[in-house]
């Protein structure tokens, strides 16, 4: 690079207005940019949020004092952190759902086949599966779960399953016709 372009001579007077406003956008550009890295959890709070930095952004005109920028900053990391504590609450919920959902289906499936929820190795699956807090936890209990319901492979049942609550898979009673 050249020491003329750097001190701007040679350039022509609009050449020269056309960076200095391109360097004066970058508050906008950084605000954008920043906003797109942001993930999506909930739709329309996501859109709401997008929404709330794109008018903040074209709320920062060229040239502000740095007082005027710093204000608009604050109101750009309000609208962010909004959004992070609305994120985090959106997932602790969910996840707390999907777990309670999880664990009622798991003491579905256990009287389904006779099994009382109250012993030991399942009360203790139930309980693994309402305190699951990582994805390798989820995993661990998953092969837990398996081994559980399936204790010699694919075919085979839990040891505390009542023979009675078999599922009759034949098709030998079926009225389809």
């Amino acid at each position: 690079m050249s020491l003329e372009r750097m001190t701007g001579r040679g350039q022509t007077p609009s050449a020269a207005a056309v960076e200095l406003a391109n360097q004066e956008r970058f508050l906008t550009l950084a605000v954008e940019g920043a906003a797109l890295g942001v993930p999506e959890i909930d739709a329309a709070m996501y859109q709401q949020f997008r929404a709330n930095v794109a008018r903040i952004a074209q709320q920062l005109p060229d040239r502000l004092p740095d007082e005027e920028k710093l204000a608009q900053i604050r109101a750009v990391m309000r609208e962010f952190e909004g959004y992070r504590k609305a994120g985090e609450e959106e997932l602790r919920n969910r996840t707390m759902e999907w777990r309670s959902m999880a664990s009622l289906l798991f003491r579905e499936l256990l009287k389904a086949l006779g099994i009382d929820a109250g012993s030991t190795k399942p009360d203790e699956l139930a309980r693994r599966i309402a305190a699951a807090t990582s994805a390798q936890k989820v995993l661990d209990l998953r092969e837990q779960l398996e081994s559980f319901l399936h204790p010699a492979g694919a075919d085979s049942r839990p040891a505390e399953a009542s023979r009675l609550q078999a599922a009759d898979h034949s098709t030998a009673n079926d009225n389809a016709a």
